[in-house]
């Protein structure tokens, strides 16, 4: 087998309000301290695995249709936040809540697998980084608009049974009574499925149970 394959995972919209220390929980997302939120939703490859495919990706997509927005309590005029930084990943290697919460404090200047982070920067696959701040001038309250984006990650190709995927969201200097609105996205990564050398394929499932056990 040796064929053209698109991976896909979704994460959905959040609309909540934003806690003393903590993004509140909504729409399946888990607060993280420090005024932060993720959610994870995996790309399952275990029919592949059994045939002993690798994965190898070629070029990735990123969707994120959709208005970013925190206002006040009740409405009306933009929230308290300076700041909102949102950052997308995807692992051959899971991260428990702790690994997370260690990747947002790493953040904006350290993204996962970068140099003086605790990830191998093979096992990223794919990362984005976007920071957003206030627009007041648009007459849209609390839009927040896009002032970076940046792409990191090795593009690895693997031979794991499945992908970890995870958004984290950060609202600096929100308040409890402000408001955070969150559009759906969707990634793609667009690749070839194939059999490996033996030899290197026996290396790389090594590897990859050498990183898991070592999280």
């Amino acid at each position: 087998m040796d064929r053209n394959e698109t991976l896909m995972v979704m994460f959905p919209r959040l609309s909540t309000t934003v806690g003393a220390t903590a993004i509140d929980a909504a729409d399946g997302w888990t607060p993280l301290s420090g005024n932060g939120c993720f959610i994870q939703n995996d790309i399952d490859l275990a029919g592949f695995a059994q045939q002993d495919l690798t994965f190898a990706t070629f070029e990735t997509m990123m969707q994120d249709p959709g208005l970013y927005l925190s206002e006040v309590g009740g409405g009306g005029a933009p929230g308290s936040g300076t700041r909102m930084m949102v950052c997308e990943f995807i692992s051959d290697v899971p991260f428990n809540v702790g690994d997370l919460q260690n990747v947002l404090t790493d953040l904006p200047a350290r993204a996962p697998g970068m140099l003086e982070t605790n990830q191998d920067f093979k096992q990223i696959i794919y990362g984005n980084l976007r920071t957003y701040v206030p627009n007041t001038t648009l007459g849209l309250p609390g839009y927040f608009q896009l002032i970076d984006s940046s792409g990191f990650g090795s593009k690895e190709p693997t031979a794991a049974d499945r992908l970890y995927c995870y958004k984290i969201v950060q609202l600096t200097n929100g308040t409890p009574t402000d408001t955070l609105q969150i559009p759906a996205s969707r990634i793609g990564l667009m690749g070839r499925m194939f059999a490996e050398d033996e030899l290197a394929y026996i290396y790389r499932l090594k590897r990859s149970y050498e990183l898991q056990q070592s999280e």
